[in-house]
């Protein structure tokens, strides 16, 4: 029987950076998926810049880029009190 260090429920954006992290920092992993196919996409409104680097410091920020993610030359925060 397979021992695993990191059992990763869930193949989406979050659980494969994990698991491709802790692979690369030498933990053996195991990402159990439902889906056969990768249908995820970036959620939210935007990617700070502190995501930005860590995307780039996992290697997959031009992954996002070339798959579903689009650049943000800069941010604007409005707070509208109605």
């Amino acid at each position: 029987m397979a021992r695993y260090d990191l059992l990763i429920i869930g193949g989406g954006i979050a659980g494969a950076v994990l698991g491709r992290a802790m692979a690369e920092a030498g933990r053996t992993v195991l990402i159990v998926e439902k889906e056969e196919e990768f249908s995820d996409r970036i959620r939210g409104e935007m990617l700070m810049p502190g995501g930005s680097a860590e995307a780039r410091a996992l290697g997959i920020h031009d992954l996002l880029l070339e798959g579903c993610g689009n650049a943000v030359p800069g941010e604007i925060f409005v707070l509208d009190m109605g």
